[in-house]
């Protein structure tokens, strides 16, 4: 479990680290405190969960975070915990319950790397308490929200298949 979680910590940092690139300047847009709630529709958590929000406006930033067991996250756009910035996001959700012994003994790097991939492309196949693919794909996620100047919280609820 612990190794699942830090699977899923990773993704996030590299999603962070591909998007924030090496050269950033003093006027990037700040992001405020976004927070929220992933459940599944019967009120249960959707725990250990990796939470994307993409930009709508192509030069914009996206965010991330990680649901804790009670479902809670925080978005990470820059540096943990530091919010999105204000606008409208197409949120993609994926959760991978890849057994202990898969993680064990392998490049991290390279695991992400593989996991985003699939991820992207909607290829993670079915997996138990894993999030349905309509989730896991930003051209069908159904899930969307826009993050206000003064920041905010989000409950999501995701419909099992």
């Amino acid at each position: 479990m612990r190794a699942l979680r830090l699977f899923g910590v990773m993704v996030v940092c590299l999603l962070i680290v591909l998007e924030s690139g090496c050269g950033r300047s003093a006027s990037k847009p700040r992001p405020v405190a976004a927070e929220g709630m992933l459940t599944w529709e019967d009120g249960k958590p959707v725990d250990l969960a990796t939470i994307v929000f993409l930009s709508d406006d192509p030069a914009g930033k996206q965010a991330s975070g990680l649901t804790g067991k009670d479902g809670s996250f925080r978005l990470t756009t820059y540096n943990q915990n530091d919010g999105a910035v204000p606008g409208d996001y197409k949120i993609i959700v994926t959760k991978d319950s890849m057994p202990m012994e898969s993680v064990q003994g392998k490049d991290p790097t390279q695991q992400m790397k593989e996991f985003f991939e699939k991820t992207k492309a909607g290829k993670l196949g079915p997996k138990e308490g894993a999030v349905p693919d309509i989730y896991t794909n930003p051209k069908t996620s159904p899930l969307k929200w826009r993050v206000e100047a003064g920041g905010g919280k989000i409950n999501l609820q995701l419909k099992p298949l």
